[in-house]
């Protein structure tokens, strides 16, 4: 009989017929055997529900509903949460899976009464399972992977540069700690319950990190992340501005340290918005770039060169490219400012406009 605690694993899933069983698989190959495996069905419309009850294990449970999609992601990881009845909770989605020792490393973790939340690397993977990345993909600070002082690893996960090292594939919580904060957390503007979440859980205990590969993240084209990308990034944003708001004064972060993580946050949005801007103006597209444009004003005042956005408005405006209006004003050193906003150079799309 299995002296470790139960795992309650949350697994939602949605037309994942050509993944979920491995996914099923990676679980009962599990060394540690003290497991639940819930599996939320948001109403898939393929094979995905009848590969699932061809399983004959008790410890698997089966709950469709009709689907909601990602805007209620958090009442279907919440009901999960409501039927479990372990003292850990593990995150494993329907088109993800994990490595076999995954949850006999990170059970032990939770002897300590401090650690709150367990995770290690994460490897990402396509969507026919060849190797990408993995995540964390730079060193970090033994602040940031294991929270110490408490809460000093969301100074890590506001970083823009950072951001989510913390994947859900990877990670095992604490069941108390989780419900002390409410539970799974989504913003109506944030279709994500991993970043928040964690962020809340950052101000309840210590984390434990392992320098093993803890889960594999299969990255498709009906990925959230990948559909939902620019909805994501802007939200992320906002997020973090509530959150310095809510807990400023508790958290272990200085003041020159959250100025900092705000700056290059408005730099990148400005630079970001101006390259799509940028783009629009190069494909004659006028009204497009004046809607990209106008979304750089609030962040200007933290900008070097406000007037190369007041130039490229006009521009917009009078159908002229930049390049034509700066010849015409004889204002040639902007010529060089032009230079660095080239749509390859950052992560962006045209989608990026309609989407936001």
């Amino acid at each position: 009989m299995s002296t470790h605690p139960l795992i309650s694993i949350i697994t939602p899933v949605y037309n994942h017929e050509n993944f979920i069983g491995k996914c099923i698989d990676s679980v009962i190959a599990q060394t540690v055997t003290s497991w639940e495996l819930i599996i939320i069905d948001d109403g898939s419309t393929d094979r995905t529900g009848s590969i699932v009850e061809s399983y004959a294990d008790s410890r698997i449970r089966y709950v469709r509903q009709e689907n909601r999609g990602i805007e209620f992601l958090a009442d279907t990881y919440n009901s999960a949460l409501s039927i479990g009845r372990g003292e850990l909770v593990a995150i494993l989605e329907g088109d993800d899976w994990w490595p076999p020792d995954k949850l006999s490393r990170q059970v032990r973790d939770f002897d300590d009464a401090e650690t709150v939340l367990s995770f290690g690397y994460t490897q990402e993977v396509d969507e026919q399972g060849v190797p990408i990345r993995l995540i964390p993909e730079h060193p970090l600070p033994d602040e940031a992977l294991h929270n110490l002082p408490v809460g000093r690893a969301s100074r890590y996960l506001m970083d823009m540069k950072i951001l989510t090292y913390l994947f859900p594939v990877s990670v095992v919580i604490r069941k108390d700690a989780l419900i002390s904060v409410g539970g799974f957390q989504q913003l109506p503007y944030l279709p994500l319950v991993d970043y928040p979440t964690f962020m809340q859980l950052s101000r309840k205990g210590r984390f434990a990190f392992h320098r093993e590969i803890l889960g594999y993240w299969r990255r498709h084209g009906e990925s959230i992340t990948r559909r939902k990308y620019y909805r994501i990034n802007e939200g992320v944003y906002r997020y973090l501005l509530q959150f310095q708001q809510d807990h400023v004064d508790a958290l272990p972060i200085s003041a020159e340290e959250f100025a900092l993580i705000n700056r290059e946050w408005q730099e990148f949005k400005w630079h970001q918005w101006f390259t799509l801007g940028r783009w629009f103006l190069v494909d004659g597209e006028w009204e497009k770039a004046r809607r990209a444009f106008a979304r750089c004003r609030p962040y200007t005042f933290n900008w070097k060169h406000p007037a190369l956005l007041a130039y490229c408005i006009v521009s917009a405006c009078v159908h002229q490219n930049i390049e034509w209006l700066i010849d015409s004003l004889h204002l040639m050193p902007l010529t060089k400012c032009l230079e660095s906003f080239n749509r390859d150079n950052i992560t962006l799309s045209k989608d990026m406009l309609e989407e936001l």
